[in-house]
C-alpha cells in the first residue's frame, strides 16, 4: 500500500490524478497537498496546506511536500497534481525494489537514499546535454517514505538565492551571460543538492550551470539514487500538460542511460 501525496495548485485536473489513483492503486492513502489552499477535492483521506500562502516558489513546494510527514505507509508517492494514472504498473517497483530482499545493487559511498527512489524522465536533466547537475525530475517521487523525507525535510531557501542573477552575473563556459530576475538554482537542484548536504555529504553547486570539479562524483549520485522510469503505458503514468515524449528530448536522461550509468559505476569499482 502506498501513500500519495497530490502536490500542486488544485485545478480541474486535480480529481483526474486522485481518481486515477482509486483506480489502479484502490488501497491506497491519498494526501491532498495544496499549494493554492484550495481543497474542493473528493475522496482525499488527509489535507496539507503548509505552504500555501509561501511566496517562494521553492519554498512552497519543500513546505507542501513535507506532506510526506503525515504519510501512514512505510512507501510514498508525491506527484503532480495533472499526473494521471494508466496502471498499477508501478507495483513492480515497489515489490522488485523497496519491498524486495535483494535490491539492486549500489555504491556505499554515494548512498543517499536507503533504497532507489523511482523518478520520472520528464525533466530528468542529462547533464552531458543539458548543462544541468543534480537535477532530477520533482515530477514524481515514489520510495520508501523515510528516503522522502530526507528529500523534502531540508532547509528553506533563502529569498535572495530567488533574484541572485539581479546581483550577479555569472559568465558560462560557453561564453553566454546569466543575468536577469532568475534563481540561483533550478528547484530540483536545491532539493537533491540540499538533502546529499544535510546527509553529510560535500556537494557544492554555486549556480545552476556549474560543472562540479568532480563529474564522476556527481553521476554516481544520481545514478545510486534513483531509478528513471519512462513516462508511458510500461510506467503507468503520464502528465496531461505534456506530450507523451516529451520525455525523448536529447537534453533528459531515460531508464536506459540510467540503467547503463549504475551498472559502469558498479564495474568502475570491482
Amino acid at each position: 500500500m502506498i501513500s500519495f501525496i497530490v502536490q500542486g495548485p488544485v485545478s480541474e485536473s486535480t480529481q483526474n490524478t486522485v481518481d486515477s489513483i482509486l483506480e489502479h492503486y484502490p488501497d491506497s492513502e491519498i494526501i491532498l497537498a495544496s499549494t493554492n489552499g484550495v481543497t474542493d477535492v473528493d475522496n482525499v483521506d488527509k489535507i496539507h496546506l503548509d505552504g500555501h500562502d509561501e511566496e517562494v516558489i521553492l519554498n512552497k513546494q519543500i513546505l507542501s511536500s513535507r506532506a510526506v510527514n503525515k504519510a501512514k505507509f512505510d512507501v510514498a508517492c508525491k506527484v503532480r497534481n495533472d499526473i494521471v494514472f494508466t496502471n498499477n504498473n508501478l507495483m513492480n517497483f515497489v515489490n522488485g525494489e523497496l519491498l524486495s530482499q535483494e535490491p539492486h545493487q549500489r555504491l556505499e559511498t554515494h548512498r543517499l537514499f536507503d533504497r532507489l527512489v523511482l523518478s520520472s524522465n520528464y525533466f530528468f536533466c542529462n547533464p552531458e546535454t543539458s548543462g544541468f547537475y543534480y537535477h532530477p525530475s520533482d515530477w514524481i517521487f515514489l520510495g520508501l517514505t523515510s528516503d522522502l523525507k530526507k528529500l523534502f525535510n531540508i532547509p528553506l531557501q533563502d529569498p535572495k538565492e530567488n533574484v541572485y542573477y539581479l546581483e550577479e552575473e555569472v559568465v558560462l563556459p560557453f561564453g553566454d551571460v546569466i543575468t536577469g530576475e532568475r534563481m540561483k538554482y533550478r528547484p530540483e537542484q536545491y532539493i537533491f543538492v540540499t538533502a546529499l548536504n544535510e546527509a553529510g555529504f560535500d556537494v557544492s553547486l554555486d549556480y545552476e550551470y556549474q560543472k562540479p570539479e568532480d563529474q564522476l562524483s556527481a553521476y554516481r549520485f544520481i545514478a545510486n539514487n534513483f531509478y528513471i522510469s519512462d513516462a508511458g503505458e510500461d510506467s503507468g503514468f503520464h502528465c496531461s500538460k505534456y506530450p507523451r515524449n516529451v520525455g525523448e528530448h536529447p537534453h533528459l536522461l531515460n531508464n536506459h542511460q540510467c540503467n547503463l550509468l549504475r551498472e559502469a559505476m558498479l564495474e568502475e569499482v570491482k
